[in-house]
């Protein structure tokens, strides 16, 4: 694998009190996109004009299969590389509503989540099994604060399974208008769900680590 720097700007990421975002399989009509990534040498996806390196998969990779004393595997590379893609759109989506989020909202989130040592110990775990590297936890954070805000400005005074909603619908028409491209070698784009698809020669691989969907990270269970 090519060890290329990934060159993208990180201005996203989602609120931690919050419960992930419910993709909307099912609900929403397809896109047509490709899922190649043979114009694009070295990249593991393509989001619109930005290509995330497969560089960039790898390190992430060898980061959470070495916390968690685990071999990488295809599951693994899918959950992580469906998280980079989904932090490309939410960025995008977050610059396009002028929502930004400051360093000391991400510190005051994880601050208010890893109070005792117990619950720092319980956010690592939790993050690392979502296939999050303690060098991106910030990135994810931001992620999740951004689509609480999203929520907030796309469905004001609604509830937030409508909001919820709003969000994916909104990342589900900006994913189809950049156009979305995943190396086969990673797996396939499913446009109805945000969600890298396995090939068929993957299915049955054991899952390793979870699936977070839109907001990579997990509540935090009541202390």
């Amino acid at each position: 694998m090519t060890s290329s720097k990934f060159n993208r700007v990180h201005n996203s990421r989602p609120n931690l009190r919050k419960r992930a975002f419910i993709g909307v399989a099912g609900a929403i009509t397809a896109f047509s996109l490709a899922a190649c990534g043979g114009n694009h040498p070295g990249s593991a996806a393509q989001v619109g004009s930005t290509s995330i390196a497969e560089g960039e998969l790898t390190q992430e990779v060898e980061q959470v299969a070495t916390a968690l004393q685990l071999e990488p595997n295809s599951q693994v590379n899918r959950v992580i590389l469906q998280r980079l893609v989904l932090q490309d759109l939410v960025n995008t989506l977050a610059s396009e509503h002028q929502i930004t989020i400051s360093e000391g909202e991400i510190q005051s989130s994880i601050d208010a989540a890893t109070k005792t040592p117990e619950q720092k110990a319980q956010f690592d775990q939790a993050l690392l099994n979502n296939g999050i590297p303690a060098e991106s936890v910030n990135d994810a954070v931001q992620m999740t604060l951004q689509l609480q805000a999203l929520g907030t400005k796309l469905a004001p005074g609604k509830s937030e399974q409508e909001q919820q909603m709003a969000v994916s619908i909104a990342a589900l028409n900006l994913a189809g208008q950049e156009g979305v491209e995943i190396n086969p070698r990673f797996g396939v784009w499913d446009e109805t769900s945000l969600q890298i698809a396995p090939t068929p020669d993957t299915v049955s691989e054991p899952a390793l680590v979870n699936d977070p969907g839109l907001n990579p990270v997990p509540q935090q269970p009541a202390q």
